[in-house]
Formats: C-alpha cells, sequence, structure tokens
C-alpha cells in the first residue's frame, strides 16, 4: 500500500511565511479602509446635524442660535448649538442608569470612541469627546459628543441676560461685531467653518492662536488649550479635519490650513498662516 504523502516541516514553514506575509500586506490595507469607512460615518453625522441647524435658522428668522457666555454667572447654556437642535432630533428617552439623558450618536465621531466608559468634560485629547451640561435648573440633561461648534457664528445677544456676563456687546473671546449670526449674511460660505472635529462643543478660534505643540493637547501648561488647540487634532490620522460649512460642503481641511478660513468676520486668512510656515513657526509633527 501506499502510504499518503503528507506535508514535511520545510514546505509548512513556507506557507505559514507566506501567510504571514499577505497578512503583512493586507492589514494596512484593511486599516485604512476602516478608517476611511470611519471618516464617511464621520461626515454623513455632520450632513445630518448641519441639516438640524439649517432647519433650526429657517424656524428662527434666519438666525444661528443664541449661544451661550462662558464668562456668565449662572447663564443659562441652552442657546447652544447641541441643545438648540435638540427638538429636531429623535430622543430615546431611556435611563439606562448613567447620567446621560441624550444618547443620540449624531455627535459622536466613531473615531472618537469612549474610553473605559468615561465621558469627560473637556474632552480627551485626540480622541475628543466632551460632556455639556445644561446650567438651566428646570432641564438636567447632559449631552455629550466629539464634534465642535463655531462659536462665531451664533447670533448672540448684544446685552447677556444673565448677571456677570461682560459688557454689552461682547462675548468671551471678542466682539460680537465679528459673528456671522445669519446663514444668509455669512459671505464666503464655503470657507465658514460651521461643525467640525473637536475636543470641546463649542470654540472661537482666533488667527493669532498658535497650533498645539502636539495632537490632541487638551492643556497647555496649566491652562486648557482653547481655541484653535481644540481643532487643530489628527483624530482620523490623516492630519486633516472634516468641516461642515456654511453652505453645507463637507470637506476634509489639511491642519495647517485652518488658518486660512474665514471663522469670523475679521478673521485674518492670509498673514497669520504665512509668517508660521516662512518662520518654521509650526511645531515639529505638524511640519
Amino acid at each position: 500500500m501506499k502510504s499518503k504523502k503528507g506535508f514535511t516541516l520545510i514546505e509548512l514553514l513556507v506557507v505559514i511565511s507566506i501567510i504571514a506575509l499577505l497578512m503583512a500586506i493586507l492589514m494596512p490595507a484593511l486599516t485604512k479602509v476602516r478608517e476611511q469607512a470611519k471618516t464617511t460615518i464621520c461626515m454623513t453625522n455632520q450632513n445630518s446635524l448641519g441639516t438640524f441647524l439649517m432647519i433650526y435658522t429657517t424656524d428662527n428668522n434666519d438666525s444661528y442660535p443664541m449661544g451661550f457666555d462662558s464668562t456668565g454667572s449662572g447663564c443659562p447654556r441652552d442657546g447652544s448649538w447641541n441643545f438648540a437642535i435638540g427638538q429636531y432630533m429623535d430622543r430615546d428617552g431611556s435611563l439606562d442608569g448613567s447620567a446621560y439623558r441624550d444618547k443620540a450618536e449624531l455627535r459622536a465621531c466613531p473615531s472618537a470612541p469612549i474610553k473605559d466608559n468615561t465621558i469627560y468634560s473637556l474632552g480627551e485629547g485626540n480622541r475628543g469627546w466632551w460632556t455639556f451640561w445644561n446650567s438651566n435648573p428646570q432641564d438636567s440633561l447632559v449631552h455629550y459628543g466629539s464634534y465642535g461648534f463655531n462659536r462665531w457664528m451664533y447670533d448672540c445677544p448684544q446685552s447677556w441676560p444673565c448677571a456677570g456676563a461682560g459688557r454689552d456687546g461682547y462675548q468671551s473671546g471678542g466682539s460680537i461685531e465679528w459673528n456671522w449670526k445669519k446663514s444668509s449674511t455669512t459671505k464666503s460660505a464655503y470657507n465658514v467653518p460651521v461643525l467640525f472635529d473637536s475636543w470641546y462643543s463649542n470654540t472661537m478660534p482666533s488667527d493669532r492662536d498658535r497650533p498645539p505643540q502636539k495632537s490632541g493637547q487638551v492643556y497647555d501648561g496649566t491652562s486648557a488649550n482653547q481655541g484653535m488647540g481644540m481643532v487643530c487634532i489628527d483624530r482620523h490620522r490623516n492630519m486633516s479635519n472634516n468641516i461642515l460649512f456654511a453652505d453645507m460642503s463637507i470637506r476634509k481641511v489639511g491642519l495647517k490650513e485652518l488658518w486660512t478660513l474665514s471663522w469670523h468676520r475679521r478673521f485674518d486668512t492670509t498673514t497669520t498662516y504665512e509668517r508660521w510656515n516662512n518662520t518654521s513657526g509650526w511645531p515639529d509633527w505638524l511640519r
């Protein structure tokens, strides 16, 4: 009788080596495809949120939400974008034992997963995730998410309706005259950011903001890295940020190019970028 021939040890090692080589070749491609899928979902979320914002402006005389003043004492924050569009979003109303009543996943980028089932009040660096409490005692909703809103879009009141909110005509970050306020009066809407990847829900970038020393740097020394630092994050590992613009277009914007966008009416879109580009002012991770 003829005996059945099996694999020799050398043949088996060759097969294993070939499989390992194929895995090494395919894994980066699979990782890239997976991240591209997350990016697509992220942009779809932003498109939905943008639609809700447009419905809000239609229902409110073309105005964006009134916003809030973070320097105010006891100032209700239900004017923030995430609360303003809540009436247009489905809520399941379920309480699963956590403090987070609003489980709308649209505010959550799939590339910013919750870490250890914990949601941070100021985000978690490159990943994002923030919590936002409504200070109105009549509504204890707690919102969470990983997208930020351009606070220069808010149609802020000339005088804040709460004590200690600062002098008339100003909000924390600058003059209310710099705000775009209404969708119909937003000039060059294709270049005005509205919603984007961020580690906090509301941010006011300035043309004088320097980039963070590393992606997702929440604190610079002892203070929070405000303004552009909240937006200059490499969440999708492609050195860009997914941004919804005022004309409802969505596109990836290179992190350096964030300084060329019209964040507010007086934003300098040219000299700041060129100065840092010509003087090697960018940190190493952005060069």
